[in-house]
């Protein structure tokens, strides 16, 4: 099995009810033919830390099947106050409260939210493109920049690695229920 699965954890592509709405079918094949998760299943969520953005983040690693690491991030001044294009040194930019954003990489990167867009692309950089990253929103920089980005429909973000979703990416599954 490409994907591990945890107690009572469904992978998404197999899932009856989609996360957001999420098309199961576009992100189990990027995950297929790009993630080799089954030798090494680390998985880092990467947000601010405010639960919106964390929960769907945490979402979509749920429905993937896989147990994660929550890696909050609080950039210091300037930095928090630019466009990630802006920042030199990401990984330096972090403030004391931040988790550490240090190797050995993750796999997979979910990230989520304008903070964690500079930290992404440096973790994708610094891992030689070893750690597959997805970023949930309009990242306001290229999806090239990007393994997969998940943007809500009505941004109208478009390319080969965007996969839209309806609404916004959730933790609610019917056990949950």
């Amino acid at each position: 099995m490409l994907l591990a699965t945890g107690p009572g954890v469904q992978p998404l592509w197999r899932s009856k009810r989609p996360v957001g709405d999420f098309p199961h079918p576009q992100i189990y094949r990027l995950f297929r033919q790009d993630v080799h998760l089954e030798n090494d299943p680390t998985c880092w969520v990467v947000s601010d830390g405010r639960p919106g953005m964390e929960n769907q983040c945490m979402g979509l690693a749920e429905a993937v099947g896989l147990a994660f690491t929550v890696k909050q991030i609080h950039p210091r001044a300037p930095w928090k106050f630019l466009p990630s294009v802006m920042w030199p040194a990401p990984l330096a930019s972090l403030g004391p409260t931040s988790d550490p954003i240090s190797p050995p990489w993750p796999r997979l990167l979910i990230g989520t939210g304008r903070l964690s867009v500079a930290i992404s692309m440096a973790v994708r950089r610094h891992s030689g493109g070893r750690t597959f990253t997805v970023q949930i929103q309009n990242p306001a920089v290229s999806p090239r920049h990007f393994d997969l980005v998940v943007p809500p429909r009505h941004d109208r973000l478009r390319g080969p690695n965007v996969v839209s979703s309806r609404g916004a990416l959730h933790r609610v599954t019917d056990d949950r229920l």
